[in-house]
């Protein structure tokens, strides 16, 4: 994808591929065959995040994975 490609366009894209991490293909390659490669990567909870709001992991923040009172010695 462009760098100027809409983000619904974006979203739709990576929905269809079930990706979530795209990369964004230089302006310029088309002119200069030098410049031909990727010039930065887009990442499907950064492209909802712009579209919808921050996403928040389910997880409550007091649940560590450790029993609560336990010092882990």
């Amino acid at each position: 994808m462009s760098p100027d490609t809409p983000l619904d366009d974006v979203l739709a894209t990576m929905q269809r591929a079930r990706a979530h991490l795209g990369v964004v293909d230089r302006d310029d390659a088309a002119d200069d065959t030098s410049a031909a490669g990727p010039s930065g990567l887009v990442v499907l909870e950064d492209v909802l995040a712009r579209l919808v709001g921050e996403v928040r992991d389910a997880t409550p923040e007091a649940e560590t994975g450790a029993p609560q009172g336990s010092t882990g010695a």
